[in-house]
């Protein structure tokens, strides 16, 4: 009889302590849900204000524009996107700044849009501009090249374009240079070209860069941030209903 007591004492004892356990293990549970909860609310906040914030400046205040590759800058530019003025280009002692320290553009920018040479390969087949045309692996080649003016040109009288003169390569010559200074300014001109044609047929473009990590936004604001854990199918719900 003595031994049960004692068993049944045990088996209550430890039945007490399982249960104690159990709540305090609730509670902490409880406690971890509610400040998930309020995380996540005031992430929400901050998302929120970040967009109303972008939706206010994006559009009409100057945004710097960069392209990199093998983690160095190769071209650039800055505009504003509701502007229909040119866009600035970057000289080759620009994108020298900006390799020393690109987070210095954010001063005179909105935001810093740094782009991987990788979305070159989203371009169309043929790239426009004005009355000519570009084959898509030619117009890539262009940020290789070391003179990609006197190339540009070749290629157009090779398409018979323009005429194999002297007069018309002057001529051509003039009208692609005569917004850039240098080399390094020209490429930032077929850079902002492939900005125009990548993103004219895509609005969700610039989402869907940003999760494959073609693109790099300076600074990260929230936004940008709940971008990447964002589903892409949500993500084009909202392009359609506010793009």
């Amino acid at each position: 009889m003595i031994p049960y007591a004692i068993a049944l004492a045990i088996v209550i004892l430890l039945a007490v302590i399982i249960i104690k356990l159990i709540k305090k293990i609730l509670l902490v549970i409880v406690f971890l849900f509610l400040l998930f909860v309020l995380f996540l609310g005031y992430n929400g906040y901050l998302v929120y204000k970040d967009v109303l914030d972008i939706q206010q400046h994006l559009e009409t205040s100057q945004n710097a524009f960069l392209l990199s590759k093998d983690s160095k800058f190769i071209a650039g530019f800055s505009a504003v996107f509701s502007d229909a003025k040119k866009p600035i280009l970057f000289s080759e002692n620009d994108i020298k700044e900006a390799n020393s320290d690109y987070k210095k553009l954010a001063e005179n920018n909105y935001k810093v849009f740094i782009f991987s040479n990788k979305i070159l390969a989203d371009l169309p087949n043929t790239i426009s501009f004005s009355d000519f045309s570009l084959e898509k692996q030619q117009f890539i080649a262009l940020f290789e090249s070391t003179d990609p003016v006197s190339d540009t040109i070749s290629y157009l009288v090779s398409a018979k374009q323009i005429p194999d003169m002297e007069e018309a390569r002057n001529r051509m010559r003039n009208e692609l240079t005569k917004d850039a200074q240098d080399k390094t300014a020209f490429k930032g001109l077929l850079f902002a070209l492939a900005v125009q044609h990548i993103f004219k047929d895509d609005k969700s473009y610039i989402f869907k860069s940003i999760k494959e990590k073609k693109l790099t936004v300076y600074p990260e604001t929230p936004a940008f941030k709940a971008i990447k854990f964002v589903p892409n199918a949500l993500l084009n719900k909202f392009v359609e209903k506010f793009g």
